[in-house]
């Protein structure tokens, strides 16, 4: 078939199917779309990374042995899996409509989604420099009942004390080591901490502060704690690569 010939038979064919040309504005206003769309999806993408971050950092690190049998049984039991399927699923969002622009064609595959991943990793961290994390994983906290259950288990984690694993904001200072703290359901506890010891940072309980603590339950509003911390470790994870955290890796630690 000649090109006389296609040209022909093309013609025929919308003829035959009425095809009407589209104007200009609807292929400008479909590539915007698309644009807008996929920078969107990496926007989601990057809060969505920067509450993994938050939730990283602000993690049990300084006392995962009180939680865990080991570091990696730890670490798998706590990673943040919602906000990572969350940060993969709109990472797959934008690519999609990446690849459907006027030149998405002519990239690779792993080219964009190399892309999108870094760019969204990039906006994370900018988003968590400016708080974004924290907000976003606070707001649905206060805001969303069943978010720590599904969402983020820490606060769930510490709402144990029959486990020796309590949390919650202190309402009265009977003296120097002794407090009340009121926890997640309202109920207000006695806490002993005579014999505590304050890590992360913490010198002094204040009134209003929201606390960790790690102890031992002996009735039904009284807890006698060996380790008191704040609700956010102020030191960071505690990660230091040395032959004795890389033991306390693999070895089950004492609760």
């Amino acid at each position: 078939m000649n090109e006389k010939e296609l040209s022909q038979k093309v013609l025929e064919k919308i003829k035959e199917e009425k095809i009407q040309p589209k104007a200009k504005w609807e292929f400008l206003l479909k590539e915007s779309l698309v644009w807008v769309l996929g920078t969107i999806s990496l926007i989601v993408g990057g809060l969505a990374f920067s509450v993994v971050i938050h939730m990283s950092l602000t993690n049990d690190w300084d006392v995962y042995e009180y939680i865990s049998e080991s570091f990696l049984g730890f670490l798998f039991g706590t990673l943040p899996y919602f906000w990572l399927l969350f940060l993969a699923l709109f990472v797959f969002i934008a690519d999609y409509n990446f690849r459907h622009t006027k030149t998405g064609y002519r990239h690779k595959l792993y080219v964009i989604v190399t892309g999108s991943i870094i760019t969204s990793m990039l906006l994370g961290g900018i988003f968590y420099v400016v708080g974004m994390g924290r907000t976003i994983d606070r707001a649905l906290s206060e805001n969303a009942p069943q978010y720590y259950h599904i969402m983020n288990h820490r606060r769930a984690l510490w709402g144990h004390p029959e486990r020796g694993l309590l949390s919650g904001v202190v309402v009265e200072l009977v003296d120097e080591d002794n407090f009340k703290l009121k926890d997640m359901k309202n109920s207000v506890w006695m806490i002993d901490g005579d014999d505590a010891v304050m890590i992360g940072g913490m010198e002094l309980i204040k009134e209003g502060e929201r606390l960790r603590v790690i102890g031992k339950r002996f009735d039904d509003n009284n807890f006698k704690a060996i380790r008191i911390m704040p609700w956010i470790p102020r030191t960071g994870p505690v990660m230091k690569i040395n032959s004795e955290i890389m033991l306390k890796w693999v070895a089950p630690q004492p609760r």
